[in-house]
């Protein structure tokens, strides 16, 4: 019994070391890829393209309209980009708005670092359109918004949120 206890231990360590492995060699592989899009590219081209697979990965994958900011924020960070709950702190929440601090590993932010650029100019002309592109197809009354005064590297967190507008 002792046996079984002990190899059932090492199998599960194994698995958690491999599955860390692995998240961060796919992590590092993100930060290569945003690293040369952003070497090669203009914003305005990574929008573009951003833009144009969120929509299809929406059109795709989402059949339903999609009324409230928190399905939003779940079917955007959840389940299209795989982040985990631990990683966004919603710090406000009602019918029509959510609000969160992310936190999350960004390749986008350790891109900026290592090539000396500004997220602020970055995550407003390359990622917030492709954001509100994504959101729009689910529902066109909902709105994307990202705080610039409180934005990695400048804060520990990114904060950002989902309202829904009325017509």
């Amino acid at each position: 019994m002792q046996t079984d206890i002990s190899i059932f231990l090492v199998n599960i360590t194994l698995m958690c070391l491999f599955f860390t492995k692995n998240m961060t060699n796919k992590f590092n592989n993100d930060v290569r890829q945003q690293v040369e899009q952003l070497k090669s590219k203009k914003l305005w081209e990574i929008e573009r393209e951003i833009s144009a697979k969120r929509i299809l990965w929406v059109k795709n994958n989402v059949k339903e309209n999609v009324t409230s900011p928190r399905k939003a924020f779940e079917l955007l960070f959840f389940i299209y980009m795989g982040l985990s709950e631990s990683e966004l702190i919603i710090i406000s929440e009602t019918e029509n708005e959510i609000e969160w601090l992310s936190r999350n590993d960004c390749p986008t932010l350790e891109a900026c670092k290592k090539l000396n650029l500004d997220t602020k100019i970055v995550c407003k002309f390359a990622y917030e359109k492709s954001t509100q592109a994504f959101l729009s197809q689910l529902n066109p009354q909902l709105r994307f918004s990202r705080s610039y005064s409180e934005i990695r590297p400048y804060h520990e967190h990114c904060r950002e949120k989902i309202t829904k507008i009325s017509r």
